[in-house]
């Protein structure tokens, strides 16, 4: 028996809009949530475990409860109904900074997306708050956003000794992440050498 083949159909790859990417930033500590890598494209077009809209995004970073996060919205983790309703944090608290006002914890915790590092996370503080998640980036991430003069700079005195080029060669094998942060206060920046 003869047929025709099968086409198969092209998947199209998604690019998000400005405005897509502009309807996530509604996070404290982590205005770019869609760069970092914690909600992706919501391609089969699933619900939201807890309001049950259908959202462009929906995350795919840590989270912490008891039983399995599947499918959740920005807004649902912004407002904290999500940590609510899954009993759930969506960073470590005690990979946290002391800061002085529990309620900040609280809001970092359980209204902010967490992120990915290669081995433990760290959510630094400055000015007695939670700094604001830039991304674990590259040198070339960094010069994009003129901070890699000043990342550099910490880097230059890291508690491992390693040097400036030891460190470019662990990021390039996958082994290092530069986890880099802002103070929301007098924006100086922060960074967690992740390896």
């Amino acid at each position: 028996m003869f047929g025709f083949p099968k086409k198969e159909k092209k998947k199209v790859e998604f690019v998000p809009t400005v405005e897509q990417i502009n309807s996530l930033k509604l996070f404290t500590y982590n205005k770019d949530p869609y760069n970092s890598g914690v909600f992706v494209h919501n391609e089969n077009e699933c619900k939201c475990d807890v309001c049950g809209t259908t959202p462009t995004f929906i995350y795919a970073g840590p989270a912490y409860c008891n039983g399995d996060v599947k499918k959740i919205c920005a807004p649902c983790i912004a407002s904290g109904e999500a940590a609510k309703k899954l009993n759930a944090t969506f960073f470590d608290p005690d990979a946290c900074d002391s800061v002085s006002d529990p309620k900040k914890l609280e809001e970092l915790i359980t209204k902010n997306p967490g992120y990915f590092a290669i081995y433990n996370e760290k959510w630094l503080a400055h000015c007695d708050d939670y700094c604001e998640f830039l991304g674990c980036l590259d040198f070339e991430q960094m010069d994009k956003l003129g901070i890699t003069e000043k990342v550099t700079m910490l880097l230059e005195d890291n508690e491992y000794g390693y040097s400036i080029k030891e460190i470019k060669k662990g990021m390039q094998k996958g082994l290092v992440k530069l986890c880099v942060f802002r103070c929301l206060h007098c924006k100086t920046i922060l960074v967690d050498m992740n390896m």
